[in-house]
């Protein structure tokens, strides 16, 4: 799992191979836009002969056209801007598309088509960056745009992206109630039903999740093993543990993967029977590998996080925001600072916090949601000493400091943890999901 909502992000594809003209008749764009026209049209050149070192040389002209478009003193139309961004999305520069939607929108009372513009290429971004938090930060501005579009345009493509926005928020009712009007229109942008089903289990909704996974449409979509996997820790949350485990534990019989191993693992302990899942962990070591340093540090890490979090028994201790950390190597680095001021920061849930937002995706994101939740509940509780707040001060911004300790931020921390349940490569969903009641 290299990004959390890689399964969620059914992203606009478009390949390039010229620059169609508009039909029936072509606008007269400015010339600007035309000058951008034409770097568009150099990089889809390139990129039709498959010369990848030209096609980027190539972007990163047309980049500086489009700089040169938006510092003109000359406002120009929404059409203008519609043509320019259209042409950044069909050569593969979602940056750039950004970019311009951005400015029109603060430019221009109606800046129209933009505003879906703004939340296409903020979605396609969103499998470019490396921390969950970025991720988090282009899916709001997406929804924001996407929310204002596509209630005057609901029958454009912008619900099938502000749906993929919500999930990747873990607004996940919001984004079903987009799927449940579109389906309404028989839209052939409703969601396809293992992307609905991924919904339904974040909404909380078992039966109507537990059905469709067994329904012949998500069976020609989806892996059997991925599918019982979700089947029994939908079984789990509604109380029905036997069927839980008995789901389980035929999946494994079925197949002996890591993933098979560590849901009935997590079933067991949901159920109360820790010494089993325990012993179970302990007879199946990891065996997936990866030749990417990080990803086999994350598999390691996620492994011995649900070890640990099993052994807990249900009950938190006072110090697992520290016992977290240390299992997922989570440490706040200071340049110069003497071993005791190091191992002091390394106590702060502001530090850790901190630290925690910029760890990149990975195997090990689920837990490191946690260690995250915990850090943003100490802080409510934490004196911190002077020295501690004068360094971090020059170190937090708005953000990150609206993320540990905003009106919201216990509320969205909690909602991260709880989005692991959708993806079958979170092993610890039931565990984490029984300590987090008692956080």
């Amino acid at each position: 799992m290299l990004h959390r909502s890689s399964a969620l992000l059914l992203l606009l594809s478009i390949q390039a191979t010229t620059l169609v003209a508009q039909t029936p008749a072509r606008p007269t764009y400015a010339p600007l836009v035309q000058k951008v026209e034409a770097a568009g049209q150099a990089v889809a050149d390139a990129l039709n002969a498959r010369d990848r070192d030209l096609a980027e040389k190539r972007r990163a002209a047309f980049a500086e056209t489009v700089d040169e478009l938006l510092a003109s003193k000359e406002l120009l139309t929404t059409s203008d801007y519609n043509r320019s961004a259209t042409v950044a999305m069909i050569v593969g520069c979602p940056e750039v598309c950004q970019k311009i939607a951005r400015f029109t929108i603060a430019k221009l009372e109606q800046p129209g088509q933009l505003r879906e513009f703004l939340g296409i290429a903020n979605m396609e971004l969103c499998q470019r960056v490396d921390t969950d938090a970025e991720m988090r930060a282009l899916a709001t501005e997406a929804v924001g745009a996407l929310e204002i579009w596509c209630e005057a345009k609901p029958g454009s493509i912008g619900p099938s992206h502000l749906i993929q926005a919500y999930a990747t928020l873990g607004e996940w009712s919001k984004a079903l109630a987009w799927d449940d009007r579109l389906r309404e229109r028989r839209s052939n942008i409703a969601c396809p039903p293992f992307f609905r089903v991924i919904l339904l289990l974040g909404a909380e909704q078992w039966p109507q999740a537990i059905e469709l996974l067994r329904s012949e449409a998500v069976a020609e979509e989806t892996v059997a093993t991925e599918i019982e996997v979700l089947v029994s820790r939908a079984e789990a949350m509604r109380g029905e543990h036997e069927k839980a485990i008995a789901v389980a534990r035929a999946n494994l019989a079925r197949e002996t993967t890591d993933a098979a191993v560590a849901a009935l693992a997590d079933a067991l302990a949901r159920s109360g029977d820790y010494d089993a899942a325990l012993a179970l962990l302990a007879k199946h070591p990891v065996t997936e590998k990866s030749e990417d340093p990080r990803i086999a540090a994350g598999l390691r890490k996620s492994r011995a996080a649900l070890v640990y979090l099993i052994g807990l028994r249900g009950k938190p201790p006072a110090d697992l925001r520290q016992q977290l950390a240390k299992l997922l190597e989570v440490r706040f680095e200071v340049l110069g600072a003497g071993a005791a001021a190091a191992k002091r920061m390394q106590q702060s849930p502001w530090a850790l916090g901190w630290t925690a937002r910029k760890v990149p995706s990975g195997p090990s994101g689920w837990a490191n949601d946690l260690l995250l939740a915990v850090c943003v509940r100490d802080t409510a509780k934490y004196e911190q000493p002077k020295t501690e707040r004068t360094l971090l001060g020059a170190i937090l911004d708005d953000e990150a400091r609206a993320a540990l300790t905003g009106d919201e931020a216990l509320q969205v921390a909690r909602r991260n943890v709880r989005a692991s349940f959708v993806y079958f490569t979170s092993p610890g969903a039931l565990v984490v999901d029984q300590l987090l009641a008692k956080l």
